[in-house]
């Protein structure tokens, strides 16, 4: 679904993957990101974050903790990250990279809480009391103060499978009285997720039900008169939905997808975000006149109803966009070790072919690699580094 406003937008990154795909430094099954569009897209979202008196923080879990798409996105003007689970909090401090928010969506398990502190995150984010007890006294052993964000939910909220938790709307006040009597903790504000969703029907994104129980509690706390706290805003975000967020007072927000211009609502209008990843495969076999391509990092996020993916396919950078097909991929079910072209019978595929397709990738539950492009707007595209899924460099071939 993607794919068509990669090849309207950003051609160049298409065949650039392409070429050095053929000219074998770039692998198959690899998630390849344009370092100057995650640049870009950093800055657009940071810049105007800032004159809304909002803080980005960047999410890296989909771009698998790739150091130089990080990079870019810092000199773009995003400082910190946030770290969604211990693997990337781990990562990101291995590659050098501040962290702005922990424990958010996957809390830090009980035996990395120790290494975490130590690391100093600016937030954390905890679900309930005993948590905060836990933390409380490894933050006094370590000699620390640690500024807590509190998750909290109402009634009439939706979370994702296997997403919901935190503290009921109901019982933040008292929450906050015990929080207040842990010497090594600071309340600093408070989350959850997800603050707006895509709406398929009408096209647009709207504020959800936890968004709005949210900016509720933050204004309750004003007029308690508390001041001085953030109101962490995660979810969908682009330059176009900002003012949405500032309306409900946020104060931070975590763009992931919106970084490689690829939000639900990027598919169907374009914002000012470039997109800026790609999937590059490369056909392994034909049978039965079916082509078959390497799979391991195919992923269609469910944002949409179901749709009939595309691709394309060539060994010819300057033919590839003309090469389209239609992409099946394996149900959720299924391993996906092949993904097969359609539609055509297999007229003109060959083996060894580069494969491309567009969807919003999850990097860091898949196998596949991950590379960095550098260049491309400027005509001279460069392979800058390849990583595994989470981060981790390789030395590939």
């Amino acid at each position: 679904m993607f794919l068509n406003a990669l090849t309207r937008r950003n051609p160049e990154f298409i065949k650039a993957a392409v070429s050095l795909h053929q000219e074998m430094k770039l692998p198959s099954n690899c998630c390849v990101l344009d370092l100057d569009a995650i640049e870009k897209n950093a800055s657009y979202i940071s810049n105007k974050a800032a004159t809304l008196g909002i803080t980005t923080f960047g999410m890296s879990k989909q771009i698998g903790r790739h150091k130089p798409a990080l990079d870019a996105a810092v000199a773009g003007g995003i400082k910190s990250f946030v770290t969604v689970d211990i693997k990337g909090f781990r990562s990101l401090r291995s590659n050098g990279h501040k962290i702005g928010h922990a424990g958010h969506l996957v809390q830090i398990p009980a035996g990395d809480i120790s290494y975490c502190l130590s690391q100093k995150p600016e937030f954390w984010t905890v679900f309930n009391k005993e948590t905060l007890t836990v933390l409380n006294n490894e933050a006094q052993r370590q000699g620390l103060v640690q500024k807590i964000f509190l998750r909290i939910y109402g009634k009439g909220d939706n979370f994702y499978e296997g997403h919901a938790g935190g503290i009921p709307v109901e019982r933040l006040e008292s929450t906050l009285d015990y929080l207040s009597g842990l010497g090594s903790l600071r309340f600093a504000g408070l989350t959850t997720f997800p603050c707006l969703l895509y709406n398929d029907v009408s096209s647009t994104v709207e504020k959800t039900h936890n968004l709005k129980t949210l900016s509720a509690a933050a204004k309750r706390l004003h007029n308690l008169g508390l001041k001085d706290f953030e109101v962490n805003a995660p979810g969908t975000t682009s330059v176009e939905i900002l003012p949405l967020l500032a309306e409900e007072g946020v104060t931070q927000i975590e763009p992931g997808h919106g970084l490689t211009g690829t939000t639900p609502l990027h598919a169907v209008r374009d914002l000012v975000e470039i997109p800026g990843v790609l999937y590059l495969s490369e056909l392994a076999h034909l049978h039965q006149g079916t082509p078959y391509f390497y799979g391991g990092g195919l992923y269609i996020d469910p944002v949409f109803p179901d749709y009939k993916p595309t691709a394309l396919s060539s060994k010819s950078s300057a033919h590839i966009l003309d090469r389209f097909y239609e992409a099946q991929i394996p149900p959720y079910q299924a391993i996906d070790y092949y993904g097969m072209l359609h539609g055509t019978e297999g007229a003109g595929c060959q083996i060894g072919d580069s494969v491309i397709l567009g969807f919003r990738p999850q990097a860091f539950v898949r196998t596949s690699y991950i590379a960095s492009i550098k260049g491309i707007s400027r005509g001279n595209p460069e392979l800058v580094g390849i990583s595994d899924s989470n981060g981790g460099a390789v030395q590939w071939p």
